[in-house]
């Protein structure tokens, strides 16, 4: 359910972050989408990163990062409900960038690290599947939420409550 909740985000602000700057911010769609594929750059550095820190500094304990990846997705993400003005929506998004990065390798690892050898496929299956359905609901559910609240606003909120709920979700994930 966690990775549900974060999926939901990622693919979601993967899909709309070009239409909210092209439609918030009055920018063609292509700075719009050159901005929406430099805000994932720091991602590139975030998986092994996260990875290392968890193996190395955490005893390979993914909780705690995640956790912190999470809640700053949740507040990233509110932060850009509020309608900010184009430079400070640039910083959140980069952070965002960051954090729908992030928080996937440190979940991803949780069937490998949390059941057995024989059970690790069938655990990252059921991940995968939280992927598919996660990618299948959020387009069209995100889409209806700004024709509904005509705003970018109520996504990005949207986004931010699903942040927030997987951040409480992962409280409860026992890593051992």
């Amino acid at each position: 359910v966690a990775y549900f909740c974060f999926v939901y985000v990622q693919f979601g602000c993967l899909v709309w972050i070009p239409a909210f700057l092209q439609e918030s911010y009055a920018m063609t769609i292509n700075r719009a989408s050159t901005i929406a594929a430099l805000i994932l750059l720091p991602g590139v550095f975030a998986s092994p990163i996260a990875g290392f820190i968890s193996d190395n500094y955490f005893g390979g304990r993914r909780k705690p990062m995640l956790i912190w990846g999470m809640a700053i997705l949740a507040g990233s993400t509110f932060f850009l409900s509020l309608g900010v003005n184009l430079a400070l929506a640039t910083g959140l998004l980069a952070v965002v960038g960051l954090m729908i990065i992030m928080p996937d390798i440190l979940l991803a690892a949780f069937p490998s690290d949390i059941l057995s050898r024989k059970l690790a496929a069938t655990g990252m299956g059921f991940l995968t599947t939280f992927t598919s359905i996660a990618g299948i609901i959020t387009t069209p559910l995100s889409g209806k939420i700004v024709d509904v609240f005509q705003s970018y606003g109520a996504v990005f909120l949207s986004f931010a409550i699903a942040a927030l709920a997987g951040t409480i979700f992962t409280l409860f994930i026992r890593e051992k």
